[in-house]
């Protein structure tokens, strides 16, 4: 008896812990998804600001079906610009972590820039430093693009297809205009 008694309170105690672990991750979720959602959002304009301009603003949102990295074009427009450009937002991982960036196109089929939304890959300091940032400074985007050798080569490869990705999209929106 005095056993059964004992894993009676022993299941009681891990099933309270559980209860009371489950309400405060409710709680925190309540408090804290209104900002993740507004804190990407400053993400994604802040990288638009940094592939187009600072006076680019969204005209318009939308969701992309079937393709394998892009699942969001927003259509841009600068002072810069007379032509309508496009922000792709894509999502990717790989064995070393994901990785969410934005690719900007002009209405030419011209590659602007990437920005990066979320960089969880292992190398993480490596690809920005080795590949994201020369490639962001590069005058020739599309061959420093498939130079992906930069110590973090599975990440570069995986920006490279994001932006390639992206770009099948933009050809596919310029040939229906």
């Amino acid at each position: 008896m005095d056993n059964k008694k004992h894993y009676i309170i022993t299941a009681v105690t891990l099933g309270l812990i559980g209860a009371a672990s489950a309400a405060i991750i409710g709680v925190i979720n309540l408090v804290t998804k209104n900002q993740i959602k507004e804190n990407e959002k400053n993400k994604i304009n802040q990288g638009i600001a940094e592939i187009f301009g600072q006076n680019s603003t969204i005209l318009t949102t939308e969701s992309i079906e079937g393709e394998k990295y892009t699942n969001t074009v927003y259509t841009v427009k600068s002072n810069s610009e007379e032509t309508t450009q496009y922000a792709f937002r894509t999502d990717g991982s790989n064995m070393y972590g994901k990785i969410s960036l934005l690719v900007g196109f002009n209405s030419n089929n011209e590659f602007k820039g990437i920005s990066v939304i979320v960089d969880e890959q292992t190398y993480a300091s490596t690809l920005v430093n080795n590949y994201i940032t020369p490639l962001r400074e590069a005058d020739n985007k599309d061959e420093k693009l498939e130079d992906v050798s930069c110590g973090a080569t599975y990440g570069a490869k995986l920006i490279r297809d994001m932006v390639n990705d992206a770009r099948s999209v933009v050809t596919k929106i310029n040939a229906k205009e």
